[in-house]
């Protein structure tokens, strides 16, 4: 796996050697900007002074995890956090935040209202709000200062609001504490699940994170003779494949389809072990791929957010590398 941040190298040998059309496009970080320049995982507010700038990442957590952010300066006002939603750039919409000062001192504010003051802080430090069942915790570079009263609602995604010109929140990072949640009958190995149980439609597993926005999930599958489904869907009720909206039935006999809640919708056709499976929305509208090559286009609105919830019917059915995408 590379390490970020990456960039476009060269090295030309010959005379007249060229690389041409260069383009590089990063996956978008944030959605609701407003007053701001996003640049990757920072913010920078470049408008005149006022709560009145922010935005939110596209990438949410459905159950436990934590965000981590820092600042390029201590003599800004700003806020960030954790927040069920992001109605507008106000502070006061963030349910869990860190208000970084002007004077170098850091606080703890939940939806408008001080908690209290941590103490000085610096343009070096880390800041992490986390999430654990629903009780949050703010931690200033590992260490615990804060564990909230308040009981957090899933899922969560990164929200701020910053008040001066130039204040700056920078290298957001989300991650959840598992990629896997809701488990049963299933063994789990990163990204990737192993169903373990008897022939039946009861095991499977959904992420721990989801698309806030637009974006799409990809995966892949060790073989074509077992029966599964896997897709996206808004929330995840039971182990049943009707609970996933918006699923590539893979059967044993070697032909993907579509459902929909339970319904079939259409055929796509051969798959072999290792086709990657792409299931995208876009202003909710949602549209299946395989290997890149658009399959079918549903006609039943999405609802945000997102993750990615299977089924699998026969004992040893995988499915493997699931990769989520903000749309680029």
């Amino acid at each position: 796996m590379g390490s970020h941040p990456l960039v476009l190298d060269t090295s030309i040998y010959s005379v007249g050697g060229t690389i041409n059309n260069a383009d590089i496009t990063a996956a978008i970080f944030w959605q609701n900007v407003v007053g701001v320049t996003g640049v990757g995982n920072s913010l920078t507010k470049t408008g005149a002074a006022g709560w009145d700038a922010g935005a939110s990442s596209t990438t949410t957590l459905a159950a436990d995890g934590y965000v981590e952010f820092g600042t390029g300066e201590t003599n800004t006002w700003k806020m960030g956090g954790l927040s069920n939603g992001d109605t507008n750039q106000g502070f006061a919409d963030i349910d869990f935040a860190f208000y970084l000062a002007w004077n170098g001192q850091a606080y703890i504010v939940e939806s408008g209202t001080q908690i209290m003051q941590v103490g000085p802080y610096a343009t070096t430090d880390t800041f992490r709000v986390s999430n654990t069942g629903g009780t949050v915790e703010y931690y200033q570079n590992d260490t615990l200062v804060y564990t909230s009263t308040t009981t957090a609602t899933s899922p969560l995604l990164f929200d701020c609001s910053l008040y001066s010109t130039n204040a700056t929140i920078n290298n957001v990072v989300i991650t959840p504490v598992t990629f896997w949640q809701n488990d049963v009958g299933v063994s789990t190995s990163t990204n990737s699940i192993t169903k373990t149980g008897t022939t039946g439609w009861t095991s499977g597993a959904s992420t721990s994170s989801s698309l806030a926005a637009d974006g799409y999930v990809e995966f892949t599958t060790a073989e074509n003779t077992t029966w599964k489904m896997a897709g996206l869907s808004n929330g995840d009720t039971d182990r049943g494949f009707a609970d996933i909206d918006y699923a590539i039935y893979l059967a044993g006999n070697g032909i993907a389809y579509i459902y929909e809640n339970g319904v079939y919708r259409a055929k796509i056709g051969a798959y072999v072990a290792d086709d990657v499976f792409r299931i995208t929305n876009t202003g909710g509208t949602v549209t299946y791929y395989l290997n890149t090559a658009l399959a079918y286009t549903s006609t039943v609105t999405a609802t945000s957010p997102l993750l990615l919830d299977t089924s699998l019917y026969s004992n040893g059915a995988t499915i493997n590398n699931v990769d989520f995408t903000d749309a680029p």
